[in-house]
């Protein structure tokens, strides 16, 4: 995604006062004696200068001539009286600049849009620019983005600029709400020019975790969902709940979406698991990707989603039976082990990142990802966590592995990831890693462990200690198909 396109009035600039102006100029002019009030004429904000002549000044001459001279009324009033929305503009297109090919479009002649251009001094930074004069919004936006082959994000300030865009999972609309027109549908959002490089990192972010996956965005203000097309099958995530009751319309929207295909989330399509909705209580203390949301299930519920897979965490105490036989269990002298504590676990991460992906490869929903996303995605602040990390070798080649960290309450061990080479999955290696990982446990004073994220074909090394079970927490991902 590297094409930015911008809207103007209501987006880069405050001009409703220059509409005014404008406007009681031409009324002077014309003889008009019925002024309309500044309400109905600022309704006209950003609508094609045709129309906008046509409703106020129909029978006062010929219009294109009005339009013309409303043009450089208002040309006469911004350039007298500039007023950028941001203070910054030049620098925020500069900056732009670097990462996106940027564009602007509008419903004005093309000698208005210069007068931004030159009282902004940003014309080295744009790539090109359209107006009236060369056709259509909806024409612009198709030319703009090669007849949708990329991506690309479109800055406005109302419905129109979002009804413009013809395929809504190649061009992603940011609603300027500081603008001059009020919409509830958008894809994302900003409340100040000034925000937009912020939200930009926000979107990449994103779009390196969808990883060419097509998506659209489905929302009622700030509630919103991600619908993903993987391969023909339908995935939901991403979720953002600002108000229930707008999140139930878009739980509406998805299932018009879906039809009467089959959707399952809530998920990333990046990382393994990262959306999970909770089904019963739970100390979720140390779940941060976990929703554990009564209500918001419910809603779920009420609109007709069912449960499609149930994962569980569990608590409980270390089985001491195999923990006696690990102590004592004959060990190869082909097995080489580490145990690294602290923040120094993840300069191991290049070494663990080719066994991750042949532990893992074969899970739910499972896709593949490049290192660079694995370090500053999937393992996104876990840095935080004072972690341990024990590692497996065989024959020197690094074959089993466990992170997990202390509670930070102090009141039982996390196992938080094991993983066993597929082929190295037999008694030796699971007793060296089970030996090891106790002992970390231990080494805390505790007797008791957390570890979730498990599903009923998990292999045999999360059932290493799991006997003694305490306590145990369900989660589920939903489906939602039409029943008739």
């Amino acid at each position: 995604m590297n094409k930015l396109i911008f809207d103007l009035d209501g987006t880069l600039w405050e001009t409703k006062d220059s509409y005014i102006y404008a406007y009681d100029k031409l009324v002077k002019d014309l003889g008009i004696i019925n002024r309309y009030p500044d309400e109905k004429i600022l309704e006209y904000m950003g609508i094609k200068l045709d129309k906008l002549c046509y409703d106020l000044f129909s029978g006062y001459g010929d219009l294109k001539e009005i339009g013309m001279k409303a043009v450089y009324y208002s040309i006469e009033y911004v350039t007298k009286n500039p007023h950028l929305f941001s203070n910054n503009m030049k620098d925020i297109f500069k900056r732009l600049s670097e990462n996106y090919d940027i564009y602007i479009i509008s419903n004005c002649p093309r000698i208005y849009l210069e007068t931004f251009i030159n009282i902004a001094d940003v014309r080295e930074y744009i790539t090109n620019s359209y107006t009236i004069d060369d056709g259509e919004k909806e024409d612009h936006l198709r030319i703009i983005t090669n007849n949708y082959k990329e991506k690309a994000l479109f800055l406005g300030d109302s419905h129109f600029d979002y009804e413009s865009i013809e395929d809504h999972s190649k061009v992603y609309f940011i609603y300027a709400k500081y603008g001059y027109i009020k919409t509830d549908t958008y894809d994302y959002s900003i409340n100040d020019l000034d925000e937009l490089y912020e939200l930009l990192k926000k979107i990449n972010i994103k779009e390196r975790m969808i990883d060419n996956i097509d998506y659209q965005i489905i929302s009622k203000n700030d509630s919103n969902l991600t619908v993903m097309n993987n391969n023909g099958n339908l995935l939901f995530g991403f979720l953002e709940i600002n108000d229930y009751l707008d999140f139930k319309e878009v739980l509406k929207k998805l299932k018009a979406f879906v039809g009467e295909k089959e959707i399952i989330g809530p998920i990333n399509a990046k990382t393994w698991y990262s959306y999970r909705i909770a089904l019963d209580s739970f100390d979720l203390k140390l779940f941060p990707d976990c929703i554990n949301d009564e209500t918001l299930l419910n809603l779920f519920y009420e609109e007709g989603f069912k449960i499609h897979q149930i994962y569980s965490s569990n608590l409980s105490y270390i089985d001491e039976k195999l923990e006696k036989y690990s102590k004592i269990a004959t060990i190869d002298d082909s097995y080489k082990t580490k145990v690294i504590k602290g923040n120094d676990c993840f300069n191991y991460i290049d070494e663990l990142y080719p066994l991750c992906k042949r532990v893992f490869e074969k899970a739910d929903y499972y896709r593949d990802i490049n290192i660079t996303d694995f370090k500053e995605l999937y393992l996104s602040g876990l840095d935080k966590i004072n972690p341990d990390l024990i590692l497996v070798y065989k024959d020197d080649r690094l074959v089993s592995f466990h992170f997990g960290y202390n509670d930070p309450l102090n009141r039982f061990y996390v196992s938080k990831t094991i993983g066993i080479d597929p082929n190295e999955r037999f008694n030796e290696t699971m007793n060296i890693l089970v030996q090891l990982f106790i002992d970390v446990v231990r080494s805390y004073g505790h007797d008791k462990i957390l570890y979730h994220f498990l599903n009923d074909r998990t292999g045999i090394a999360s059932s290493a200690y799991k006997h003694e079970l305490i306590r145990k927490k369900k989660y589920g991902l939903l489906r939602y198909k039409y029943e008739g």
